[in-house]
């Protein structure tokens, strides 16, 4: 087989099932008013949150050395169930808000959007996204600073 279509199978393998949105589930993109971060949100059964911090300085996520995509994108954060996990192995522009793909809604600062169990709240300082029951597991983010909350 061709080393694309290897690569597009390990990907599609690698990728968790709660990251494909069921039938009766919707996907919502947005991003912050400066465009900084964009994220996807997945409702349904077990809803999730992928962001991407378009200029993050703060350390990046290394490669994993099963990431056989094209691309390692060490600047991006998801909230899949109950995991946080940072960076991801792809190739394709993720939550990128990209013009002529879903419409992507501007959060602004001091608001907030419920994505079934998760809330996700822009502030000038950093978005944040967490669940609302059990552990509050989720992250907040910025351009300068990432902390997860597991």
């Amino acid at each position: 087989m061709p080393a694309r279509v290897l690569a597009l199978l390990a990907l599609l393998v690698a990728v968790p099932a709660a990251v494909a949105p069921a039938a009766s589930a919707r996907t919502i993109h947005f991003r912050t008013p400066t465009n900084g971060i964009n994220c996807y949100g997945f409702t349904g059964a077990r809803p999730a949150v992928d962001c991407l911090v378009k200029r993050a300085t703060w350390a990046d996520a290394p490669r994993p050395a099963d990431c056989v995509g094209p691309d390692w994108i060490p600047n991006q954060v998801q909230l899949f169930g109950r995991q946080v996990s940072t960076g991801s192995c792809r190739g394709d522009v993720g939550p990128l808000c990209v013009s002529g793909t879903l419409p992507c809604i501007v959060l602004r600062y001091g608001q907030s959007m419920r994505i079934g169990r998760i809330t996700c709240t822009a502030r000038r300082a950093a978005l944040t996204s967490r669940r609302r029951d059990a552990d509050r597991e989720g992250f907040r983010v910025s351009r300068t600073r990432l902390a997860t909350y597991r």
